[in-house]
């Protein structure tokens, strides 16, 4: 996958075109300066799918994490789902 970096001279002068890319491709533009990349530029449809992913997988994980200690904690053997299962319908 193509990762150019684009520099800041770049964005002052191409903005607008930089936007169109990445509405039109769906794929990040990297800005930053000498090959280090410091921020993205990605289109508002991507940042909204990214958004919402992070808002249910974030306490989704969180939920997991929590089950893995207690289970580790209760030194018992027993199926993670199982598990979760059980713990969730406890609270």
């Amino acid at each position: 996958m193509d990762e150019q970096i684009i520099s800041i001279r770049q964005i002052q002068r191409n903005y607008r075109q930089l936007i169109n890319q990445a509405k039109k491709t769906g794929r990040p533009v990297y800005l930053g300066a000498r090959l280090k990349k410091e921020a993205v530029l990605i289109d508002a449809e991507s940042y909204e799918k990214l958004k919402a992913k992070a808002s249910y997988s974030g306490p989704v994980w969180g939920e997991i994490k929590e089950s893995l200690a207690k289970l580790r904690k209760s030194g018992k053997k027993q199926n993670l789902s199982k598990f979760i299962y059980a713990d969730r319908n406890n609270h």
